[in-house]
């Protein structure tokens, strides 16, 4: 994906924890303003597990929909437990995934042992790892929305605690296996984790070129907040300010000169230039910026990529990853 397009190298998001740089993604504004400052808690015993995105708030996928967009997100939200505060209470037609801030990659339970796995606003299973679950849905939501515009939103959890590979048991949950926990520190487990991850981006894109829509898509891929690890490539980890990388892919015709840009660029920077992509009037919504992407949480750098059909003025399919 760098090779075929435009990396910034100087890229940041508006936070260093989860909760805050998600709210600031789907409001196109600075966080405290959407009422998120921190981390929403999984713990009932302490008071920020009670708050969340609020419904007065405007998301991109609001947005995107008024103009008629069919929506989904699949994987993370973590902006808020409730249900009142679920992922189609803010302009998704589709919610697989959690509410919390991780769950067991098997078993689908948080850190406090609580079942967290939704189907629109319903708790119900889906058998099967979390990376590959987020895939395949999201897999299934291009195909089925292909002759339409969308904005699909993947959240992945990958690379992030609990340290469990595809093969691994559940160690949260009624069969959990407490004595299989593995530390941060792990590289096989780590490796594994991240190599489901990148087959499952490769898997997403090659299901956009099938589809016969990659002329007509626009895809960003880009960390929200850095590893919860530190890595090679960084100086520092999840929760200590620092930059990611976001890169924008060619289009057909490739991009002209480097495929590097070192001037400093933000989320509502993105939000600017991917505007007139996505053929959205001039809202008086308090929206800075709106986009679609694909997450990848805990990833070192952020890809992006795009084709020149969106950008010539067509309303298309769009992707965000997480």
């Amino acid at each position: 994906m760098t090779a075929q397009g435009l990396r910034f190298t100087d890229f940041h998001s508006s936070g260093n924890v989860c909760s805050p740089t998600r709210a600031g993604l789907l409001t196109g504004r600075y966080q405290q303003l959407a009422g998120i400052p921190s981390v929403i808690n999984a713990d009932p015993k302490v008071a920020a597990h009670f708050f969340g995105l609020g419904r007065n708030e405007t998301t991109f996928a609001e947005c995107l929909k008024e103009t008629g967009y069919t929506t989904g997100i699949f994987g993370k939200w973590h902006l808020g437990y409730d249900v009142y505060f679920n992922p189609m209470e803010h302009g998704f037609d589709e919610f697989r995934g959690y509410v919390s801030g991780n769950v067991d990659y098997q078993s689908h339970y948080d850190r406090m042992e609580k079942f967290d796995w939704w189907n629109g606003r319903q708790l119900k299973d889906q058998p099967g790892y979390v990376t590959r679950l987020i895939t395949k849905n999201a897999i299934d939501f291009i195909e089925r929305n292909k002759t339409r515009p969308f904005c699909l939103y993947v959240a992945h959890q990958a690379v992030h605690s609990p340290w469990q590979g595809p093969l691994d048991s559940a160690i949260r949950g009624p069969a959990g296996r407490k004595d299989l926990i593995k530390g941060k520190n792990n590289r096989k487990t780590l490796a594994e984790m991240l190599g489901a991850l990148d087959e499952g981006v490769g898997e997403i894109l090659s299901t956009i070129e099938k589809c016969g829509i990659a002329d007509q898509t626009l895809v960003l891929f880009f960390s929200d907040n850095g590893p919860v690890v530190r890595q090679a490539r960084c100086e520092v980890a999840k929760g200590v300010t620092t930059k990611v990388e976001i890169v924008f892919p060619r289009s057909p015709g490739g991009h002209p000169g480097s495929n590097q840009a070192n001037k400093p660029m933000h989320w509502r920077s993105v939000w600017t230039s991917c505007q007139p992509c996505c053929r959205l009037p001039a809202t008086t919504h308090r929206l800075t910026w709106r986009w679609i992407a694909v997450i990848c949480p805990r990833s070192c750098s952020a890809i992006s990529r795009s084709r020149t059909g969106v950008c010539s003025g067509m309303a298309g399919p769009c992707v965000m990853a997480i």
